[in-house]
């Protein structure tokens, strides 16, 4: 009787010691597996991430050199460089007026001289002699010092009020002036200061061939080297 209760106590301590070994290790398996990265298997992640982005095929979004050297030649074939022997006001508004008519914004041009201030502000002629008194009276009160008379020229009998490397800067005097009761004065070209080059950037050959057939005769087309191009 007590050998038959100690063989099943045996074969009762043998199964727990099995239990527990088998539940030891799913415990380890669990721990090992569930601290892996199961995203993307080892064995095929690389390959994977290959087939992503496959050999040559680009990203989309992504511009290829051929692509590139296509919009280089594109800009290239639509770029215009006009000589203007004269430039004046009337002139620089009769350009802007041909821009306009094809939308061709600010940015898409620039004129180009050897002449280091073509821009000006001024206020415009004055043929009464008690008129330009008074201008100059107010010009002061406004507390401008930059200011010279004109006595030759088609702007005789005007005022300059300052001379400037860049249109911006010119038109940011001339609102400035405005604001500080000077109304009339404008801002533009420089009359007399030689030649000028117009580089003109219309995005497409086809915008270039209408500005060339709307610009005015005194513009005249030359080779987009002179201009930089």
């Amino acid at each position: 009787m007590a050998g038959e209760t100690s063989g099943r106590a045996g074969r009762i301590a043998l199964f727990l010691l099995i239990a527990n070994g088998l539940l030891f290790g799913t415990f380890l398996g669990l721990q090992y597996w569930g601290g892996r990265d199961r995203s993307l298997p080892e064995f095929n992640a690389d390959k994977i991430r290959l087939l992503e982005h496959p050999p040559g095929k680009t990203r989309p979004g992504a511009a290829t050199p051929a692509s590139v050297e296509a919009s280089d030649a594109a800009r290239a074939e639509s770029a215009l460089c006009f000589r203007v022997a004269g430039m004046d006001p009337a002139r620089y508004q009769a350009f802007r007026e041909v821009l306009a008519k094809l939308d061709v914004g600010g940015g898409r041009y620039s004129l180009l001289t050897d002449n280091k201030f073509p821009w000006w502000t001024y206020w415009p002629p004055e043929y009464e002699a008690e008129q330009r008194d008074a201008v100059v009276k107010k010009i002061a009160l406004a507390g401008v010092r930059d200011v010279l008379p004109i006595t030759k020229g088609p702007m005789a009998q005007s005022f300059s009020l300052g001379m400037f490397p860049v249109e911006a800067q010119a038109r940011a005097q001339r609102d400035s002036l405005r604001q500080k009761g000077l109304e009339k004065v404008e801002y533009g070209i420089r009359p007399g200061i030689g030649a000028f080059r117009i580089r003109l950037d219309p995005e497409s050959p086809a915008r270039a061939q209408a500005l060339k057939a709307i610009m005015p005769a005194w513009a005249e087309t030359v080779e987009p080297q002179a201009c930089g191009l």
